[in-house]
């Protein structure tokens, strides 16, 4: 049994946060019936909104999200768009569970940097001129 000083190392899944999820899931032991996990295995997530914001990375192609999470708007424009697809989901079912106001988090080992577009055709406008740029 593993005693209450022990939880600098060990992690219980209902003291996770928001954004903390537990991989691998290898149980080491149990404390008053709940499966302890270790520390090191708890791993932060985000969404691939988020990864690309801060991080410059994109989640890799066929990635499946380790935990679904509640969309946080940022922007209005954000906000507006969930309450229309909560609203639109609402009207087609009348369930208690809202998958259109979740989103999928991803950890950083599901992601790759971000490599844009390649830039095809520059064309910059100036008063009275254009100058004309070919890239590939």
């Amino acid at each position: 049994m593993i005693n209450s000083f022990a939880f600098a190392r060990y992690a219980l899944e209902r003291h996770l946060r928001q954004d903390e999820v537990i991989y691998p899931r290898s149980e080491i032991g149990k404390f008053r019936g709940e499966p302890v996990f270790a520390r090191h295995s708890v791993t932060h997530v985000k969404s691939a909104e988020n990864w690309l914001r801060s991080s410059g990375r994109t989640i890799r192609p066929g990635a499946q999200p380790l935990k679904m999470g509640k969309v946080r708007a940022s922007t209005l424009n954000k906000k507006r768009a969930v309450e229309m697809a909560i609203a639109d989901y609402a009207a087609s079912r009348d369930t208690g569970e809202d998958p259109a106001a979740m989103q999928g988090l991803y950890a950083e080992w599901q992601t790759e940097p971000h490599v844009p577009d390649s830039v095809v055709e520059v064309i910059l406008r100036c008063s009275n001129h254009e100058i004309s740029a070919h890239h590939t």
